[in-house]
């Protein structure tokens, strides 16, 4: 048995980071136990920590195994992590997993060089079997052992070169069971921070399904769980859905999948499940928005009849040349009719997602997009700066491993301009950013809708974090109280 210590980075909570459990780290947690291994999560952000809280920690639990969960904007932050950890105790593997090394491949290794093993895309089938055979080999694994684990990125000392193995994507969700809801301390997430103004009651994330078939030039979203959609069983969802409500008492539900509605027959399913079983919830599909070349009326009412009231929906441009260079495969009448359906057929609210600084994009795509912002009928948008995620190919295409340096880095969040445009200065960039979200929000209906929004303490917080997200004001390192009261972290005042 080995002891496998799971985190999220050290880092400040930004406005577009949810305050939910990560599942993803769930999934592994529930995989590692199968396996007899001994499992715990910490997540940084949500609890507050420091990197001397972090070290505390890691020296108090003596881990066999510590791995991040990375996301690029994390780079600076791991790094120092990593080497403090090696630093505790260099027998330590040191793993990472994510978005960043899905995408990254090799390349991960190279710019990590405290990491032992890294893993691409789904890991639950390829950990577990990483783990044990690392314990049975005394951490000197073979060569034969290593070329056979599924997604590890790992260096091959005997051709001198770092091997990525081939991913493998989880056919059946359900052989996954759930998430190990223990080790990511449920109880903490309930009610902390809903992410959008309209959100109601109790919150909690689930997930119905993994993978996108899409290759929109800007997403690295199959490069982390495939090419090919696939859903939990309705029995699985609606179990899940009891038991949060039973547990936790969540009244709220905000859908995380990549592709939601890319199996209509499965959406109504779902939606006919929640009605079948009296549930009365709230949900909505807004974190990753959905494809509006992929709605029908039928479906559409189906959710708002099962408790659907918010969609956020991938725009991203009013300027057809840059949707056609994105390979986002709709058109832009498609996009603005769908809009107008989902409108005019349910009371379901809507939020337009919008991606600024697009590299083929010129001042007037960017005022074609603020354009058709104003003309649709949006409850809310947002407005990110394209970020070269790795593994995308607008990332290979128009930049590479040479964007990353320690200061591009700091500025792979949506409310930044990490790479240098060829027409847009970064300066005017923001300016526009800050100058569309004003105006967008400053128009009386949307000025009403959410002063009538503010119904509680955490939401006026929420509202304030907007405003210092529209004006590129950077995120404050607060540790929460309830993050310090524990006994495995001692009060800090670095990053305070």
């Amino acid at each position: 048995m080995a002891k496998v210590l799971l985190a999220k980075p050290v880092g400040p909570l930004q406005y577009y980071d949810l305050e939910a459990p990560d599942l993803g780290l769930g999934y592994l947690a529930t995989a590692l136990k199968k396996e007899g291994h001994e499992i715990k999560i910490v997540d940084c952000i949500e609890r507050g920590l420091t990197q001397d809280q972090l070290l505390k920690i890691v020296a108090k639990e003596k881990p066999d195994f510590f791995g991040f969960k990375i996301y690029t904007k994390d780079l600076n932050s791991v790094i120092e992590s990593y080497r403090r950890v090696k630093q505790i105790n260099p027998d330590i593997v040191t793993l990472a997993g994510g978005p960043f090394p899905s995408g990254a491949g090799p390349d991960a290794l190279k710019m990590l060089h405290q990491v032992d093993y890294a893993f691409q895309g789904e890991a639950e089938l390829g950990l577990p079997k990483f783990v044990s055979g690392m314990v049975q080999d005394g951490n000197k694994p073979p060569r034969s052992l290593l070329k056979n684990i599924t997604g590890l990125v790992w260096r091959d000392s005997e051709e001198g070169d770092i091997k990525a193995n081939d991913k493998q994507v989880v056919e059946d969700l359900d052989s996954l069971g759930y998430p190990d809801w223990e080790a990511l301390e449920m109880k903490n997430f309930i009610a902390k921070n809903p992410p959008a103004l309209i959100m109601k009651g109790n919150y909690l994330p689930i997930i119905t399904g993994r993978g996108c078939p899409f290759k929109c030039t800007y997403c690295a979203g199959p490069a982390v769980t495939g090419n090919v959609t696939r859903h939990h069983s309705i029995p699985y969802m609606m179990n899940w859905l009891r038991y949060f409500i039973d547990t936790y008492g969540a009244n709220h539900f905000s859908i995380t999948d990549d592709n939601f509605l890319h199996e209509r027959a499965f959406v109504r399913a779902f939606s006919k499940g929640i009605i079948d079983a009296g549930l009365k919830i709230h949900w909505e599909a807004g974190s990753n928005g959905i494809r509006l070349n992929q709605t029908d009326e039928e479906t559409l009412q189906l959710m708002e009849q099962s408790g659907c009231y918010l969609v956020s929906v991938g725009i991203e441009s009013g300027s057809a040349r840059i949707i056609k260079a994105m390979k986002r495969s709709i058109t832009l009448p498609h996009i603005i009719k769908s809009t107008w359906l989902i409108r005019k057929s349910t009371k379901i609210r809507i939020n337009g997602f919008f991606i600024m600084g697009y590299p083929e994009e010129t001042w007037e795509d960017l005022k074609a997009t603020l354009k058709l912002a104003l003309e649709l009928p949006l409850d809310r948008a947002d407005f990110f700066v394209y970020t070269p995620h790795p593994g995308t190919e607008s990332y290979g295409t128009h930049y590479g491993p040479h964007v990353l340096t320690p200061t591009s880095i700091e500025n792979f969040r949506y409310d930044s301009v990490s790479g240098v445009h060829p027409h847009l200065s970064a300066r005017k960039l923001r300016l526009f950013r800050t100058y569309a979200l004003l105006r967008f929000f400053l128009r009386p209906r949307l000025i009403l809708d959410i002063l009538m929004s503010l119904t509680s303490f955490v939401k006026v917080k929420r509202f304030i974090e907007f405003f210092r997200f529209a004006f590129f004001l950077k995120p404050r390192f607060k540790p929460r109280v309830a993050g310090l009261a524990r006994s495995d972290e001692a009060p800090s005042t670095e990053g305070a």
